[in-house]
């Protein structure tokens, strides 16, 4: 049973997170799984890719209290990044590397390279509420540098985890994904 409501979560999830990020970067049926994190928060992890170059300006994202944590599956060097409608110089997009986004910003990026990247969807309430499980206080901002990617194993193997799931999502035990998230969000207030 347990099983079966959490599939039944996931896929009524699937689509709310699925379609605003797949919609700014033009792809309609963007493979996404989604997670409710102890019943509160929606994180979410979707693939985007596009094989061909000069793709242009992602559209803006809805203003969210949130962080996107990008695993780039491929090098994406030639593109631009927008915060707030200011130019910032990308550095750093290899193969392999993690990005981090602050969605209160309204990120966009010109892109001019061919890309494939795994993009995690954690909002501030569950970075708040591991903070308030672990009993420590509450987590105010990540600490990187906007527009430089990080080589981080942690996230690179946690969302890597995830791409066979990206195939099969109707096989996908929401267990499973409930502790990736968790590992996810977890690291990520710990380390930044």
């Amino acid at each position: 049973r347990l099983a079966a409501n959490g599939l039944e979560t996931l896929m009524q999830d699937r689509g709310v997170y699925e379609n605003r990020l797949g919609k700014a970067f033009r792809m309609q049926n963007a493979p996404s799984l989604s997670t409710r994190f102890l019943q509160k928060s929606t994180m979410a992890v979707t693939e985007l890719k596009c094989d061909y170059r000069n793709f242009g300006r992602t559209a803006p994202i809805a203003h969210e209290n949130a962080y996107l944590v990008a695993l780039q599956l491929r090098a994406c060097p030639d593109h631009d990044l927008y915060f707030e409608g200011r130019l910032t110089r990308p550095e750093n997009y290899a193969e392999g590397v993690t990005s981090i986004y602050d969605v209160r910003r309204d990120p966009v990026a010109h892109i001019r390279d061919p890309y494939h990247c795994l993009m995690f969807y954690l909002p501030r309430r569950a970075l708040d509420e591991v903070a308030s499980e672990a009993g420590a206080r509450r987590i105010g901002e990540l600490s990187y540098r906007p527009g430089v990617s990080i080589d981080d194993p942690v996230v690179r193997c946690l969302l890597s985890s995830l791409l066979p799931a990206m195939r099969k999502p109707q096989e996908v035990h929401s267990l499973f994904l409930d502790h990736v998230a968790l590992a996810m969000t977890a690291h990520m207030a710990c380390t930044y």
